[in-house]
Parts: C-alpha cells; sequence; structure tokens
C-alpha cells in the first residue's frame, strides 16, 4: 500500500493504532459483515459460482462443515438402519 493509504494511516482500520493495522475489534465487525453480506446474496438467489466460491471459502476457512461427527458407538449406526423382513434376527 502506498504511504497515503487510509490503511497506513489507520483512519479506515484501527482508528487511534499507531502501527495503522486493523484491531481486532476491526476485524471482527468486518468478519461479521463478510458473513451478513454473503448470507444476504444466497438469500437473494441468482449468484454467480464466484460468489457460491467465496461463501464456500468463507466457510472452510472458518471452520464451518456440515459433516456428521463420527458416532461413539459404531453398533448404534447399526441400530437404526431399517430391517428387511428376508433377514433373519441377530
Amino acid at each position: 500500500m502506498s504511504a497515503d493509504s487510509p490503511m497506513d494511516q489507520g483512519s479506515a482500520c484501527g482508528a487511534g493504532s499507531e502501527t495503522g493495522r486493523a484491531t481486532a475489534a476491526d476485524l471482527a465487525r468486518l468478519h461479521g459483515l463478510l458473513a451478513r453480506i454473503l448470507t444476504a446474496r444466497l438469500l437473494e438467489g441468482g449468484v454467480s459460482a464466484t460468489e457460491l466460491n467465496v461463501a464456500r471459502q468463507f466457510l472452510k476457512d472458518n471452520g464451518v462443515d456440515c459433516a456428521e461427527p463420527p458416532s461413539a458407538d459404531p453398533l448404534a449406526l447399526l441400530a437404526q438402519l431399517p430391517r428387511f423382513d428376508d433377514e433373519p434376527d441377530l
């Protein structure tokens, strides 16, 4: 960034910061705004493949994964499977 950049002067981010770097509060606010903007765009519909990729990467970068956690008891998964009439009782 140039020496005249607002980021370097601290006026846009990290106001009051002597280094011109964003504060944790600034970054948290930016993170929240990005999450809300991405959510709004997805709910509006008609998003581009690029926007979907940005949302996917945002979720990945934040450790959001919809995969189910592994079961502590693998036999509990077996008990949830459907039973068929032609199978003998165990």
